[in-house]
């Protein structure tokens, strides 16, 4: 939900470079614990999955 907090300010006033959308996934195999990271995904699709 983070992303819908930034639309709604001008972030140029606190951060001059690019904003790469991501997420980040965790889950356990066999009781290991996993983390995924994808970049450049469309937030709103996966809030509206979610």
């Amino acid at each position: 939900m983070a992303y819908e907090e930034l639309e709604h300010i001008k972030i140029e006033d606190f951060y001059s470079g690019n904003i790469i959308t991501g997420i980040e996934l965790n889950t356990k195999v066999l009781n290991i614990p996993i983390e995924i990271l994808g970049y450049g995904i469309d937030y709103k699709k996966i809030n509206n999955l979610l």
